[in-house]
């Protein structure tokens, strides 16, 4: 299963799919979509940290800091009825990502599972 990598690029809330990210056998992938490798956005601006190459695939058996420093650290006290608000009764690292969509309030970066 892939999910896919937006970021909002206006104030009008457009966004562009910068990659993918998806999980096989336990091992993370990352890669820059080709639509976004083929389009006419400046590139450098739109750069996810982390994934400096546009046309490296990356692999990791731990998911990528990227996205793991956007999770809610499973030590806060309020982690279960976290999860319990997503619905989820425990921890799974890949539902967590397409439940949360890993947004933060201070940009504009949300995985979904479809465009």
């Amino acid at each position: 299963m892939n999910l896919f990598l937006t970021q909002e690029i206006d104030e009008q809330g457009n966004k562009v799919c910068l990659g993918t990210l998806s999980c096989s056998d336990g091992v993370y992938h990352f890669r820059y979509s080709d639509e976004y490798n083929n389009s006419s956005f400046p590139r450098e601006f739109y750069i996810v940290p982390g994934f400096k190459e546009f046309d490296e695939e990356y692999e990791s058996k731990k998911l990528f800091w990227f996205f793991a420093d956007r999770m809610m650290p499973k030590s806060r006290p309020d982690f279960k009825e976290h999860l319990a608000r997503l619905g989820m009764t425990e921890f799974d690292e890949w539902e967590y990502l397409k439940r949360t969509g890993s947004r933060l309030m201070t940009d504009g970066y949300e995985l979904v599972e479809s465009l």
